[in-house]
């Protein structure tokens, strides 16, 4: 069968594995990059133009998706969620043990890769449960999740509120070479709150969220595992006290990592007054305050 060779022509490539970032060519034989670099010769290779503002780089790896199947295929089921990742440009996705029934048992790990592999997409991780039923009450069986195929625990939504709980965990999945996923709020802080604890929140007569309801779980989970040597993911962060938690940890080699969400990153806590509100104290409240698209946990912070 004759390989069909295609020349991209001319495009930024960024690529940090491989330290690129600039203008540059790549060459694909079949399935496969089979060169890259400046000014490539064409020879008998279909050429493609790349355009100005145009930037080619590695397929993104997403690991933190809902993929809701199996039980609220509702929402979203693998094949969905797969076609969505592929057309985003994400090439491999890690789906939350979320599902209806959690994810806590092999027989749910191995439906989810079956189901995968009928959509032939992206290629879907299962992130399996830390506890049974996402209760944080009993440990799952982590060792028959990873052979299973699972590449992480997680309660997801549900904080591990267990310090005890959370350092079994952890010496457990050290055993294992996998990440304990945490999201990371401390429920007695949190109590009935919704928003960011601040001047938006008591404006509008909500019961508010510190950051310090974050960051105190943050700094629990940065001392458990360099106590253990286990990993810990934190997911969704929020606040900057978070952020320095880790730092501090990456600072002593701690296995800690982290990843915020593009709303955290682009909305604050005033979105809460409403998506057309000029976050003035004195404005008004906009005709969408209170809307309920601003309402997410962890909650949008202040600047």
């Amino acid at each position: 069968m004759t390989v069909v060779s295609v020349l991209l022509k001319g495009g930024h490539v960024v690529d940090p594995v491989q330290g690129l970032n600039g203008k540059l060519d790549i060459r694909i034989e079949g399935e496969h990059v089979a060169a890259i670099g400046p000014d490539l010769p064409v020879d008998a290779s279909l050429v493609v133009p790349i355009p100005a503002g145009l930037i080619l780089c590695p397929g993104f790896i997403d690991m933190h998706v809902h993929f809701r199947e199996p039980g609220q295929e509702h929402k979203e089921t693998i094949a969905s969620g797969a076609a969505a990742a592929v057309a985003g440009g994400f090439v491999a996705a890690a789906c939350m043990p979320n599902t209806d029934p959690v994810n806590d048992h092999v027989g749910i790990t191995e439906e989810i890769l079956h189901r995968a592999s009928e959509a032939a997409l992206a290629k879907v991780y299962p992130i399996g449960a830390a506890s049974l039923g996402s209760r944080g009450e009993q440990m799952t069986e982590i060792g028959a999740l990873q052979a299973a195929g699972c590449v992480g625990v997680s309660d997801d939504g549900h904080p591990i509120a267990s310090a005890l709980m959370m350092r079994r965990t952890l010496e457990y999945v050290s055993m294992f070479d996998m990440p304990v996923i945490n999201h990371c709020e401390e429920p007695s802080l949190k109590g009935d709150g919704v928003a960011h604890e601040g001047y938006r929140a008591n404006a509008l007569g909500l019961r508010g969220i510190p950051g310090e309801c974050e960051s105190i779980m943050v700094e629990r989970d940065v001392s458990l595992s360099e106590l253990t040597g286990g990993a810990v993911h934190v997911a969704h962060m929020s606040a900057r006290q978070s952020l320095r938690a880790v730092q501090v940890g990456k600072e002593r080699d701690v296995r800690v990592t982290c990843e915020v969400t593009p709303h955290h990153l682009t909305l604050r806590d005033e979105t809460v007054l409403g998506f057309e509100h000029d976050g003035s104290p004195f404005a008004p409240l906009a005709p969408d305050a209170y809307d309920t698209n601003a309402k997410v946990a962890p909650p949008l912070r202040a600047r």
